[in-house]
């Protein structure tokens, strides 16, 4: 997700979490848009799934990565 975009993420996000559904939440912000939600993220129930991501600091955004060794079963949200 990516700035105010991420704003139905953040309630999918909610619903898993109240649901126990196993899930991670990576939130990419740019210097256009600086972190919008980031307090808001951190203060709720699934800040532990996120990671935040800023330009080109680190940690860096490697969707090959994360994307590597999911089961055929995995569900890819993306919005911004």
């Amino acid at each position: 997700a990516r700035g105010i975009g991420a704003t139905p993420v953040l309630s999918i996000a909610d619903h898993l979490k109240a649901k126990n559904i196993p899930f991670e939440f990576h939130y990419l912000f740019a210097g256009g848009s600086p972190g919008s939600f980031r307090a808001t993220i951190e203060a709720s129930t699934f800040a532990e799934n996120t990671t935040f991501y800023f330009e080109a600091a680190e940690p860096r955004l490697n969707p090959a990565a994360l994307l590597a060794d999911r089961p055929d079963d995995t569900h890819l949200f993306l919005c911004g």
